[in-house]
């Protein structure tokens, strides 16, 4: 079965679980099915190490990017349980020196992962630039428990660090094959 013949859930389905897990379902989106093996290129993927050795990104994932649109920090699941990891204990995100991070990626990049009309996605861009930051988590249901906590760690980081000046993007990885 190629990506092409996978199906994808719905935007209520992954909103509800959104809200399950206390999260807001502004700015909620679904990855593109022409992209969803993109995640894990060149152009797209966060870890360098993964990247350099040609094997998959984790589905679970955060980007925090400034207003220009440039990436300041990453997460994927592959770096460890994000409370131990203790990226999310400085605003913004802590810096851990040693994490293979792709620092090339750019915001506008990413929207070309997600489902969504070219008119949004400037909308989204100029959003973004009126931000002090943009931060796009990527997340599957499938995962469990990983999803979960990355979820509610980042509403509540995000809660606690002024939200009003941060755009707070929801892209859901899960599909159905």
């Amino acid at each position: 079965m190629t990506v092409k013949d996978a199906t994808y859930e719905n935007k209520q389905v992954y909103n509800q679980f959104l809200l399950s897990q206390g999260v807001d379902t502004s700015y909620s989106y679904q990855l593109s099915k022409n992209y969803f093996d993109s995640i894990s290129s060149k152009n797209f993927a966060i870890n360098t190490y993964k990247l350099k050795y040609g094997t998959n990104a984790s589905p679970v994932q955060i980007r925090m990017y400034d207003s220009k649109g440039k990436l300041i920090n990453a997460y994927e699941q592959c770096f460890g349980e994000i409370k131990k990891l203790g990226q999310l204990t400085e605003f913004p995100m802590k810096k851990i020196e040693h994490l293979p991070i792709n620092y090339e990626l750019q915001f506008e990049n990413d929207l070309k992962l997600i489902e969504l009309p070219e008119n949004e996605k400037q909308q989204l861009i100029t959003k973004s630039q009126s931000m002090d930051y943009t931060i796009v988590v990527y997340y599957t249901k499938w995962i469990g428990w990983y999803s979960k906590s990355v979820l509610k760690e980042l509403n509540k980081y995000i809660q606690k660090n002024n939200p009003s000046r941060i755009l707070f993007m929801k892209v859901n990885t899960t599909r159905k094959v």
